[in-house]
């Protein structure tokens, strides 16, 4: 089960957006007809100590470009510096203070505006980007699918064993959709009226509608630890990282047991009892980083949760799990296989003793219980690393776990009951 903790929920604060203080002046070299430099600054966030270059670009015409960055580390920086664009992500060691290090990317852009971010540790750290346009962007950019079902009978099972389960099988996303495949529903549905959505599209988390972990660890799962800086917005979309993090792993018995893995997870404000929910999302595959998206009491109180769909981590991401644990904490499972590295909307139709999961627009389980949750719940997303061997459904990270593993999420809606 991949649930907020029970206690530490109630204290969690929400975290505010990071703010950066400027200490330098950055140089860079932008050689590119299509691109033009929107500003740069040399920064450093203050709560951990961490360095971040950035450079802002502005491009005039969308399409895949051959990225250089080359960083330079002070005489007392890290020994890793991290490299992002967009939703590519390098990291690089450094072996030899001053010594700079050049990475060359591909990478598609679909925005005219966007940062490329160099991070480490320490006195100094600098950044020198060079842009160069190499075509159009079909030329790189496949569009998710767009998914069809397949759908035989549920299996109801514990997730220690992995039974024959209903499969998803994905066909072709339309031209015309946008990066995740599918654009974000607006307006009232039949039986449903929307009260809540975010697309995330202002590039910002509005603290009215969602409250982000910081510094604690997921209920029931010693391996994990979250934290604010692991929850970003990149390209319009959603962004849960897991990654070695010393500097924001804070507990001795989970997170530094598993390399200092530290994730993100946050939840939706707007609070109610019955409705539906649509996410649209995906996840890295990545060997012991689990994916949920869930509803959890407003309350906290820990009676009653349902998790509509959450994965143990294996990799590759071939199967969710679907979990009602009713007022009694009795849990009933549901399995579903599908490919949650592709762009997928996971939903939920919560009514008066009745749970309905969804996938694509799909019914795919169907669970009755007289003690189905009665109360206000809210919608909580995270990512997180197990608790190494605790038991033999739950994985952990391996050699061949990326060294940063994203759950992205390309735009969440709420419904109430019509």
């Amino acid at each position: 089960m991949l649930s907020p903790p029970r206690r530490a929920l109630a204290s969690a604060r929400p975290a505010v957006v990071r703010r950066w203080s400027l200490v330098g002046v950055l140089a860079v070299s932008l050689a590119m007809p299509a691109a033009a430099l929107a500003g740069s600054r040399h920064a450093t966030a203050r709560r951990s100590g961490r360095r971040v270059a950035i450079v802002h670009v502005h491009v005039r015409r969308y399409g895949v470009y051959r990225l250089t960055a080359t960083v330079r580390r002070g005489r007392h920086g890290a020994r890793t510096v991290e490299v992002r664009v967009g939703r590519h992500v390098r990291r690089v060691v450094v072996r030899r203070a001053g010594a700079p290090v050049r990475l060359v990317l591909r990478v598609a852009i679909t925005r005219r505006r966007f940062e490329i971010r160099a991070i480490g540790s320490g006195r100094r750290l600098r950044l020198a980007v060079r842009l160069r346009w190499r075509g159009r962007l079909s030329s790189l950019l496949r569009r998710p699918p767009r998914s069809a079902v397949t759908l035989l009978a549920p299996v109801r099972a514990h997730p220690k064993s992995a039974p024959p389960a209903p499969t998803v099988v994905p066909t072709t996303a339309p031209s015309d959709a946008g990066p995740s495949g599918e654009a974000m529903p607006v307006g009232n549905i039949p039986g449903w009226n929307e009260i809540a959505s975010d697309d995330f599209s202002e590039g910002t988390l509005n603290p009215a509608d969602w409250q982000i972990y910081n510094n604690f660890a997921p209920g029931g799962d010693p391996g994990g630890w979250w934290s604010a800086s692991h929850v970003s917005i990149v390209n319009s979309e959603l962004q849960l990282s897991t990654y070695s993090d010393p500097g924001a792993c804070e507990f001795s018995m989970g997170c530094q047991s598993v390399d200092d893995e530290v994730s993100g997870g946050l939840k939706f404000l707007p609070s109610q009892t019955y409705g539906k929910y649509l996410v649209r999302m995906r996840a890295d595959d990545a060997e012991g980083v689990a994916m949920a998206a869930l509803l959890w009491p407003t309350s906290d109180s820990g009676n009653g949760e349902i998790d509509f769909a959450e994965d143990n981590g294996a990799s590759p991401r071939s199967q969710i799990t679907a979990t009602l644990w009713n007022m009694s904490e009795v849990p009933t499972r549901d399995m579903l296989n599908v490919d949650m590295s592709q762009w997928h909307t996971v939903g939920v139709e919560w009514t008066p003793g009745k749970v309905v999961y969804t996938i694509d627009g799909t019914d795919w389980a169907t669970e009755t219980d007289p003690q189905v949750p009665d109360i206000p719940m809210q919608l909580v997303l995270q990512s997180q690393t197990w608790d190494c061997g605790a038991t033999n459904w739950e994985t952990c990270p391996d050699s061949s776990t990326p060294s940063v593993a994203n759950v992205d999420v390309a735009w969440v809606v709420e419904y109430a009951p019509a």
